[in-house]
Parts: structure tokens; C-alpha cells; sequence
């Protein structure tokens, strides 16, 4: 099975392109002539033939009826153009899904004269309103059942168990920052739905907006955004036996596997990035867009993770190996985690039966360890373990070659 991954579309005035925005309204950043996003997109799904899609958040730009409106529109496209059923795209909702105009109508309609309990009682069910826009402004993309938030709660299919929370549902104009919240109702819920799967041998899938954990920025500062109740959500994820946590809001794609001591097995951690945001929300556009598939070949124990970016010129293409903008590789595998003495062990047993002038390493036939250490990291494992008098030519995951120095002074002569 495969799942495709996109998050922050900021379908609408945000988005960088036309084709994903309303009809005839201004964006913010348009690319004149550029290649399809959208249709790149459909042909990525196609070819990869996914299953699922899953979209985490952060769907509209301002949340408006009309953004709304479209973007539905547009994924019913995309279904059809894929051939997905539509029942397999699900989505969560994010910070910008919340229709912030009318939550600050409380603002306009509380006055110095207005009962401090009746202040807040307005202010309360304006923003509950207010949270539930994409619940009365989507028809299609509701395929979640019992949650206790809008577009939270659980899907069972056969190969995972999809978990879903609302960490933007609590964001508001008056908020400082746009940190995520899940609230200890929506925490009871998880715990509860959690428990009842505990022994379920399927994968499982925990989908959300804003991140669980810190990443780390490209100076020093502080994370203004990550979840409030991060710590108990990953106590959760962990004492359940959550796989695998997919979600958005950071707009800098990342992916890791964590293992603490008390957690039943590692948990990999996919931050999508964004689908098709404008170049102002990404670094003046320094970091691509992106979009993700996730091949489950060998779940629950592990996943291959292979990311697509875009660009105006190109189109989309697989990611540029590891660079700052985008610390992944174009492939690379999540899920286990190995020491360091066990990854340096297996390179030098590769490189130990180097006796001849020439040899040719093939990444498909090095040890399973080596193929979950990111290829920048394993080029340089192999080149500081080479034996005196050889050297590497080529770089993984292309194949390398070992070559003896007195081969290539020969060559020379």
C-alpha cells in the first residue's frame, strides 16, 4: 500500500499558483507559464498508484466559503483524475481553517457595559462557529467518525488504523502565536480510542496539523509553534504503539525516527512541508514545495519515504538530496534505528574485502542498517573508513567505486 502526503495547500490568496485558488480573486504569488502543479501532482499519484491521500491541514488560506467552495472542487478532480475513491482522502483541518472573521465578530459585539460571563460565553460559541467552518463548508471529504473536534477521529481500513486530531481548533486572532492546541477533552478522546486498538497488529497512523515535536531552526530561536500538550501526546503515541505521525504547519519538510526508553517501539515523524504555498511563507522561496509518498511495503516496522519537489520550470521532480532547504533525501527509509558502532561496523565489513584494483559497491547490496542513514551521512561513513591507499570515486545512492591508488598512477603512466 502507498499513501500520498500534502499539507498546507493555502488553497486561496495564499496559494502560489492560480490553479489552486478561487476563480478571478488575486493571489499573492503568481508564476506566469509555469509547469502544472496541479496536474504534476495527479500524475505523481497515478504513478505511484496510492491508495490513500491524507492531507494534514491548513486547507484554505482564510478559510472562506468560497476557498472552501473550490478546494473541494479541486480534490473531487483529483480523485476522479487519480482514480481514488473519494472516501480515501482525508483530511484534517489547521490553523487557517478557522474562519477568523467570525470569530472576531465576539471582539466587535463585547462591550465595557457586557457581564464579564456573558463576554466570554460569546466569545466561546463564536469561535466554536467559527472552528466548525470546514465541517458546514465541505460535503465530500468527511470520511472520519467519533471524534470529539471537528475533522478528528478514527478510520479503520485494512491495512492501518488512522488516527486524527484537531490541534487547530483552538487558534484565534487573540492568540500570540499560532501554536497548536488539542485540549484535555480531545486528549481523553485519543487515549480512550487508543486503548481500544492497543493490541491491533495493524499500522497505526496518527495525522494532525501543527508538529509534536521541536525541529530545529536555521539560527537559534524559540519553537513559537509547536503544540501545547506536545509531551502527553507523545507519551500517547508512544504507550499505544503509534507507527507513524504525519503532519504539516512547518513549512520545511522533515522526517525522523525517535525511540525514547518508555515507548514500545520507535515512532517516525513526517513533517509534509507544503503542497503549494506562495514563496513569502516559504523563505521568500528558498524552500521547495513538496509533496510525499509513503510506500508501506514493509510497515509496521518500517517505511519508505520518497519526496517530490516543485518548481516553476521543471515541475515536479524528486528532491534534490539533503540540502538545509529541505534536510531529506529524494528516498530514504524510516522506522528503525541503529547505533552508530553497529553503521560503522557494517562499512567497514563492506570495505574489508577490498583487494583488488577496482570494486564496484552497489547501495541495493549493502546491509539493511546502512539504508535508513541518509545518503550525505553515508558517503561520509564510506570515505573516512576507506583503507590507505584506496580511494571513492561516486557517491551512494548511485554505486561508488573503490579504487587503489597505485590502479589509477598506473592509468596515468
Amino acid at each position: 500500500m502507498k499513501i500520498a502526503l500534502i499539507s498546507d495547500i493555502h488553497f486561496g490568496k495564499y496559494s502560489r499558483t492560480k490553479e489552486l485558488s478561487v476563480p478571478g480573486c488575486p493571489i499573492d504569488d503568481e508564476n506566469t507559464g509555469a509547469e502544472s502543479l496541479l496536474d504534476g501532482l495527479i500524475e505523481i499519484i497515478k504513478t505511484e498508484r496510492v491508495k490513500y491521500i491524507l492531507i494534514a491541514g491548513d486547507l484554505t488560506s482564510i478559510a472562506s466559503p468560497l476557498e472552501y467552495y473550490y478546494f473541494e472542487k479541486i480534490m473531487l478532480q483529483v480523485a476522479q483524475e487519480a482514480e481514488i475513491p473519494i472516501e480515501n482522502i482525508i483530511c484534517v483541518t489547521g490553523n487557517h481553517d478557522n474562519d477568523w472573521k467570525i470569530a472576531e465578530i465576539s471582539e466587535r459585539l463585547t462591550t465595557e457595559e457586557m457581564e464579564a460571563e456573558h463576554a466570554k460565553i460569546l466569545k466561546e460559541q463564536y469561535q466554536k462557529i467559527a472552528a466548525n467552518s470546514a465541517v458546514m463548508n465541505i460535503a465530500h471529504l468527511k470520511t472520519l467518525q467519533r471524534g470529539v473536534a471537528p475533522f478528528s477521529g478514527v478510520l479503520e481500513k485494512e491495512e492501518m488504523i488512522l488516527f486524527a486530531i484537531n490541534t487547530g481548533w483552538h487558534c484565534f486572532p487573540t492568540q500570540e502565536y499560532s501554536h497548536g492546541k488539542i485540549s484535555s477533552e480531545q486528549l481523553g478522546w485519543l487515549e480512550s480510542e487508543l486503548k481500544t486498538y492497543k493490541a491491533d497488529i495493524r499500522t497505526k497512523v496518527l495525522l494532525l496539523h501543527h508538529h509534536p515535536i521541536k525541529y530545529s531552526f536555521p539560527s537559534p530561536t524559540e519553537d513559537i509553534s509547536l503544540i501545547e500538550e506536545s509531551s502527553e501526546l507523545l507519551d500517547l503515541a508512544g504507550k499505544y504503539g503509534i507507527n507513524l505521525v504525519l503532519h504539516g504547519h512547518r513549512h520545511h519538510p522533515r522526517a525522523q525516527t525517535i525511540q525514547h526508553d518508555d515507548w514500545s517501539h520507535p515512532i517516525s515523524f513526517v513533517c509534509a512541508g507544503s503542497l503549494s504555498v506562495n514563496a513569502k511563507h516559504r523563505s521568500n522561496g528558498e524552500i521547495p514545495n513538496t509533496a510525499h509518498i509513503i510506500d508501506f511495503q514493509k510497515a509496521p516496522e518500517a517505511f519508505l519515504l520518497k519526496t517530490y519537489e516543485y518548481s516553476a520550470s521543471s515541475g515536479w521532480k524528486p528532491l534534490t538530496h539533503n540540502r538545509p532547504e529541505a534536510p531529506l533525501d529524494a528516498e530514504m527509509w524510516l522506522g528503525k534505528i541503529f547505533q552508530e558502532k553497529e553503521l560503522s561496523a557494517s562499512v567497514q565489513e563492506c570495505l574489508k574485502h577490498v583487494d583488488r584494483p577496482l570494486v564496484v559497491i552497489r547501495y541495493k547490496d549493502l546491509p539493511e542498517c546502512l539504508h535508513y542513514v541518509k545518503f550525505e551521512d553515508l558517503n561520509k561513513l564510506f570515505r573516512t573508513n576507506v583503507k590507505a591507499g584506496y580511494i571513492i570515486t561516486g557517491s551512494f545512492p548511485e554505486n561508488i567505486s573503490v579504487i587503489s591508488e597505485e590502479a589509477i598512477k598506473n592509468a596515468k603512466s
